[in-house]
């Protein structure tokens, strides 16, 4: 599996299988996927500012968002 955009700015994700569990697919960002994310940074103010967050709260959010997302990943994993 493979995600592509056109000629200008490409970028494709690489995708492993998942060592312990092989029905799953990692998919990782290139480079230029990382450099694309680290632009995309530049406009966490602007996005701040059109939710009507403080910069403070934005970053509140993110965080939450991030530990939301890590907590539904584990309820997801199998026990160990």
């Amino acid at each position: 599996m493979s995600f592509s955009k056109s000629n200008s700015g490409a970028w494709t994700p690489t995708t492993t299988s998942d060592a312990e569990d092989e029905r799953s697919v990692r998919v990782s960002l290139t480079e230029a996927g990382r450099q694309l994310r680290e632009k995309a940074f530049d406009y966490r103010e602007i996005t701040a500012r059109a939710a009507g967050l403080s910069p403070e709260e934005f970053r509140t959010l993110q965080k939450a968002i991030v530990n939301l997302r890590t907590n539904l990943m584990d309820a997801a994993s199998p026990p160990a």
